[in-house]
């Protein structure tokens, strides 16, 4: 039976899962898999099979925001996933942190509102630890600048306040922002399936505004260059490290 949103069913599903939000991501991700395939394009969820070094691997974009990723969990898992990471992308909140850095969430701050239907808001959010350590041994292997440590995920990338909102956070001593850590974490736990996610720096700490860093994020996958193409880049063959590392152990 296929599931209602994002059109696959149990012989669709590979055990390990990347990710990304944006469907064209899930391009780009392909093109580094053997034998790539379409499986379904269904209300934006794009949802393609291939191989990586002998791992076979489903890539699904997860659109934006906490309910978006929860629904893709939720059907990914009842197809038979058992490893998801997302392949993401995130504002950094700490001076001196480049474009095209890596931040590899190590804990998140749930502002989101989605992870709060699943836990008290006092339950912490976090990786599972292998997978988060198969993505930090993958980012040093490849020889890629990552930043671990805490994240926060919310809800509004326009919301008045939130220049005073990533003051206090990059304070406390935060590393990036998102949408969608926060309930991959929770979710993921409550259905007992491991996941971990890597994050892109797309938009440095106030040199510029948030839509600013995104639309020149948009401008480099375009063209093909600058530092947030390669971070992103990066992050993809982190993942793919890191499900290679997780298999073989």
């Amino acid at each position: 039976m296929k599931q209602p949103h994002l059109r696959v069913g149990k012989k669709d599903v590979n055990k390990y899962c990347l990710l990304p939000g944006d469907p064209g991501r899930v391009l780009r991700i392909a093109k580094h898999l053997k034998n790539a395939k379409k499986i379904s394009d269904y209300r934006g969820y794009l949802v393609y099979n291939g191989d990586y070094k002998g791992v076979p691997v489903t890539v699904c974009s997860t659109g934006m925001g906490g309910p978006s990723i929860a629904i893709a969990i939720h059907e990914l898992v009842k197809c038979g996933a058992q490893v998801l990471i997302r392949v993401g992308s995130s504002g950094a909140l700490q001076k001196g942190m480049k474009e095209g850095e890596l931040i590899i969430p190590s804990s998140c701050v749930r502002e989101d509102g989605v992870s709060r239907l699943y836990a008290d808001k006092s339950t912490p959010a976090y990786p599972n630890k292998k997978v988060l350590k198969a993505l930090v041994k993958s980012a040093e292997g490849l020889g890629v600048k990552y930043h671990e440590g805490v994240t926060r995920s919310h809800d509004g990338f326009y919301q008045p306040d939130n220049d005073k909102v990533e003051q206090f956070w990059s304070r406390v001593g935060l590393l990036g922002s998102d949408f969608e850590t926060s309930p991959l974490f929770i979710i993921s736990r409550l259905l007992k399936v491991k996941t971990g996610s890597i994050l892109n720096i797309v938009s440095e700490f106030h040199v510029e505004e948030p839509e600013g860093g995104i639309t020149d994020y948009v401008e480099q996958i375009s063209s093909r260059k600058g530092p947030a193409y390669e971070g992103e880049r990066n992050s993809i063959m982190v993942a793919l490290s890191a499900i290679k590392k997780l298999r073989d152990k």
